[in-house]
């Protein structure tokens, strides 16, 4: 099945007309210029000659068009696999690796110009995000100070309900503050510092002090491995960052009552599983959106810990996946690349 947009069936195309149409005058101007020597060999049909010269030389055409087709097919194929080359390249770029400018002398002179616009946007791009990066980092290292003023200014004060409220909401700002953080550091560049972890041990130790958090929930924590140690490939804080953002998240959204499942299976799967009101299907899409909250909910939060899973998980080459829990609730599956 050919591809109507590929530059080698265009080619094939417009070399087979050109064939025909060269075939044809050519076979139009022989007979133009015999025409008039017919008489001087009426005895031996000159015409009739000329009729079988071509029906015999006429099957050589097809032969000649498809050995020209091929041999332009493959000249513009190996000439094309550096344009291929320079797109694998650009595709495996992510937003926390250092810009490598793509090669241009690899590619064709005639889309030289192309490639080094694209890497005058890159270039652009990266500054742009490395701004952005920085400001929300100072912005954060800014904003925790007075923060940590006010709550203490707010612990020596009498305990009334106004205090109250503000004592929630500066807890609240400063969970916000140190998301905002996390995601600073987890956009940073990518060293590609992968070390062989204890996963159940790293997220036994992320999921301890939540106790505390499920306890003024009213909900119950589960941790259950499959077997210990169980050896991957990532970093502490990403393995971290992911395990206390999904667990916080599960407790946010579960029931009175409930309990919340931590499983972490012998393939490096890590499950977080909860019996809350579950997620709708169409808007999973959105779940890793940062300052993305899900309008089914009405707990308060900034948006930002399902966007801190989604960096942690790119950072360290996993996968993460949200699906329904049996009996109701919402199921986040980590896969974790095992180490040997």
């Amino acid at each position: 099945m050919f591809d109507r947009n590929s530059l080698v069936t265009q080619l094939g195309w417009r070399l087979g007309i050109v064939l025909t149409i060269g075939t044809l005058l050519q076979m139009a101007w022989l007979f133009e210029h015999f025409r008039g020597l017919e008489t001087n060999y009426a005895e031996t049909g000159f015409v009739d000659e000329l009729f079988d010269f071509f029906k015999d030389v006429a099957w050589t055409t097809p032969i000649i068009g498809i050995a020209t087709f091929i041999a332009c097919a493959a000249g513009m194929k190996r000439h094309l696999q550096p344009l291929r080359q320079l797109s694998e390249q650009a595709a495996s770029i992510t937003p926390g690796d250092k810009h490598t400018a793509l090669p241009i002398d690899q590619a064709p002179s005639e889309v030289q110009p192309l490639v080094a616009s694209v890497n005058t946007g890159f270039e652009r791009l990266v500054e742009a995000v490395q701004v952005q990066r920085r400001f929300t980092a100072n912005a954060a290292h800014e904003l925790r100070t007075p923060i940590a003023v006010v709550q203490a200014g707010l612990e020596r004060l009498p305990a009334t309900d106004d205090v109250a409220v503000l004592r929630r909401e500066t807890e609240r700002m400063g969970r916000i503050v140190g998301q905002l953080l996390s995601l600073a550091r987890l956009e940073g560049p990518n060293e590609n510092n992968l070390q062989r972890l204890d996963a159940a041990s790293v997220v036994r130790r992320a999921a301890e002090p939540l106790a505390q958090l499920a306890s003024v929930e009213k909900v119950s924590l589960a941790f259950d491995v499959e077997c210990e140690p169980l050896m991957v490939l990532a970093t502490e804080e990403a393995l971290t960052e992911i395990t206390r953002n999904l667990v916080e998240n599960a407790i946010g959204h579960a029931p009175v009552g409930s309990e919340v499942t931590i499983t972490l299976a012998r393939n490096g799967t890590l499950s977080i599983a909860d019996h809350g009101p579950g997620i709708p299907e169409v808007q999973q899409v959105h779940l890793f959106e940062r300052f993305w909250r899900g309008p089914w909910t009405s707990r308060p939060g900034s948006g930002l810990g399902l966007a801190i899973v989604g960096e942690a998980c790119q950072r360290i080459g996993a996968t993460v996946q949200c699906l329904s829990t049996s009996g109701g609730g919402a199921t986040f599956k980590v896969r974790l690349a095992t180490a040997l």
